[in-house]
C-alpha cells in the first residue's frame, strides 16, 4: 500500500485541510450569527420573509451548476494524480488535459452564469409579487440587484472546485474564510446605512469581489500557464468525457440545490412572508450545524478521489470511515446546542423566540438533517470512484419533496414543510446505503481481509 503524506494521516495532530477547513466553517459560523443579529436588528419579521425567500431563489437559481463543480473537481484531481506524482509540466499529455479541463471549467462558468440570470428576474418577479407584494417593502431594486450578483458567485464555484482539484484545498478553505468575513462585513454596511434588503446583495458581491481577487493574488503563475493556448485546449472533450457523467451529477442536484431552495418561495407564496421568515431563519442555522459537520467529509473529497485514483484501498476506507464518524458527533453536538438555544428563547424572551420556528418544527428540520449528512457522505465516498449511481435516488427524493412540500405546507404550514423533509430523506437513505455496500464490496483484498470486509460506517 503506498504511504499516505502526512497532510492526509488522521495520526498526527493537525490534519491542515481538515483545520484550514474548520477555520473557514468557524470564520462562516461566527459571520452566521451576525448575520441573524442584524437580520433581527434592521429587518422586520415581514422583511425577514422576503430576506430567505430571497436566499431561496438564488439557491434554486444555483441549479444552473448542474453539479459540474464536483465533476470539475473529479477530473482535475485525477488528472492532477499523474500530473504531479511523475513531476510534468503543463505541455505534457497530463498537462494539457489539465489545462483543457480548465478551460471546460471557464466555457460552462460564463454559460451558467448567463442562465442563472435569465432565470433568476423573471422566477423572482413572479413568486415576489404572487401575494400582491407588501406595499410598505421595497423588495423590486433589492432582488434585480441580487439576481445581478448571484450569478457571479454562480460562475466562480467552477474556478475553486478546479483548483480543489489541483489539491489547493488549504487555500481554498482560506478563501472561503476571507468570503465569510467580506459577505457579512458588506452587508453590515448596507444595513447600517438603511440599505436593509439591498444588504444581501452587497454581501454577495463583497463575498465575489474578495474571492476573485484572492484566487487572481495567489494563483496568478499557475492561472496564467493554464491559459497558454487557451482556444487550442481541446484534448478533454466535455461531449465524450465529462457529459456522460455530469448528466448523473445534474439529476443527482434535484436533491440539493432545486429542492432545498423551494421551501421559503413555497411558504412565501402559500402563507405569507412571516412564516417564510421564520422557517428560513431556522433552516438557516440548522443548515449550519449540517455545513460544519459536513467539513470532515466535504474538505477531504479532492483526497478521497486521489486515493482511489492511486488504488489506496485502505488508506480511502479508514479516511471515510473516520470523516463520517467526526461529522455525526459535532452534528449531534451542535444539535443538542441548538436545540437548547431555542427552548432557552422560548422561556426567557418570547419576542425574540417569534423569530423562530417553534421546537417541534425545529426539531423535525434537526433530525432530517442528520439524514441528510448521512447520504451526503455516501455520496462523497462513492463520488470517488468516478461514477454518479445517484440518478434514481434523486428522482425518488425530487418527486416526494415536489409532491409533499406543497401538500405539507398547504395542511400544516412550516410544520409541513419540515415534516415533507424528513419523509423524503426517510425515503432516500435506504437507496443511498445499498449503493454504498455495492461499491464497498468492489474494494479488493486489504491485509488479509476479503473483499467487502472493510468500511463500514
Amino acid at each position: 500500500m503506498v504511504a499516505l503524506s502526512k497532510t492526509h494521516k488522521f495520526g498526527n495532530a493537525v490534519d491542515p485541510i481538515v483545520f484550514s477547513s474548520g477555520f473557514a466553517r468557524l470564520i462562516a459560523t461566527i459571520a452566521s450569527p451576525i448575520s441573524a443579529v442584524l437580520i433581527i436588528n434592521f429587518l422586520s419579521l415581514p422583511e425577514q420573509g422576503y430576506w430567505y425567500t430571497f436566499l431561496g431563489l438564488v439557491t434554486i437559481v444555483n441549479y444552473a451548476e448542474l453539479g459540474m463543480g464536483q465533476v470539475i473537481l473529479q477530473f482535475a484531481a485525477y488528472e492532477w494524480g499523474e500530473f504531479s506524482s511523475a513531476n510534468q509540466t503543463l505541455e505534457s499529455d497530463n498537462g494539457r488535459r489539465l489545462k483543457s479541463i480548465f478551460r471546460i471549467a471557464l466555457v460552462i462558468a460564463g454559460l451558467t452564469a448567463l442562465v442563472g440570470l435569465m432565470t433568476a428576474l423573471p422566477l423572482g418577479y413572479f413568486i415576489l409579487s404572487s401575494r400582491g407584494g407588501n406595499q410598505d417593502i421595497h423588495w423590486l431594486g433589492p432582488w434585480v440587484f441580487v439576481s445581478l450578483v448571484a450569478p457571479l458567485n454562480l460562475a466562480l464555484v467552477f474556478i475553486n472546485a478546479f483548483l480543489e482539484g489541483c489539491q489547493m484545498i488549504v487555500a481554498a478553505n482560506l478563501r472561503r474564510a476571507a468570503q465569510a468575513g467580506a459577505q457579512v462585513t458588506g452587508a453590515f454596511l448596507i444595513f447600517a446605512l438603511g440599505g436593509k434588503l439591498w444588504a444581501l446583495g452587497a454581501g454577495q458581491l463583497a463575498s465575489f469581489g474578495i474571492g476573485l481577487l484572492w484566487i487572481v493574488l495567489t494563483q496568478r503563475s499557475f492561472l496564467r500557464s493554464l491559459l497558454k493556448g487557451f482556444l487550442d485546449n481541446k484534448q478533454v472533450s466535455w461531449r465524450d468525457e465529462i457529459w456522460p457523467l455530469q448528466w448523473r451529477y445534474a439529476a443527482g442536484w434535484a436533491t440539493g440545490p432545486l429542492i432545498y431552495g423551494l421551501f421559503s418561495p413555497l411558504i412565501f407564496a402559500l402563507v405569507g412572508s412571516e412564516a417564510a421568515g421564520r422557517f428560513g431563519f431556522t433552516f438557516a442555522i440548522v443548515g449550519v450545524v449540517l455545513a460544519y459537520s459536513q467539513i470532515w467529509i466535504a474538505s477531504r473529497a479532492a483526497v478521497f478521489a486521489k486515493l482511489n485514483a492511486a488504488a489506496n484501498w485502505g488508506d480511502l476506507t479508514e479516511l471515510f470511515v473516520r470523516s463520517v464518524k467526526q461529522g455525526v458527533l459535532t452534528y449531534l453536538v451542535g444539535a443538542m446546542l441548538l436545540l437548547a438555544g431555542v427552548r432557552f428563547l422560548n422561556t426567557t424572551f418570547p419576542s425574540l423566540a417569534g423569530r423562530f420556528l417553534d421546537l417541534s418544527s425545529t426539531l423535525l428540520l434537526l433530525v432530517a438533517g442528520s439524514v441528510t449528512l448521512l447520504i451526503f457522505s455516501i455520496m462523497f465516498f462513492v463520488r470517488s470512484f468516478k461514477e454518479e449511481p445517484f440518478v434514481r435516488m434523486a428522482w425518488i427524493g425530487a418527486i416526494l419533496m415536489v409532491v409533499l412540500l406543497p401538500l405539507g405546507i398547504f395542511l400544516f404550514q412550516t410544520t409541513g414543510a419540515s415534516g415533507a423533509y424528513l419523509v423524503s430523506q426517510l425515503t432516500v437513505l435506504p437507496i443511498a446505503y445499498q449503493i454504498y455496500e455495492s461499491y464497498r464490496k468492489r474494494i479488493p483484498y486489504q491485509s488479509g481481509q476479503p473483499a467487502g470486509s472493510v468500511g463500514h460506517v
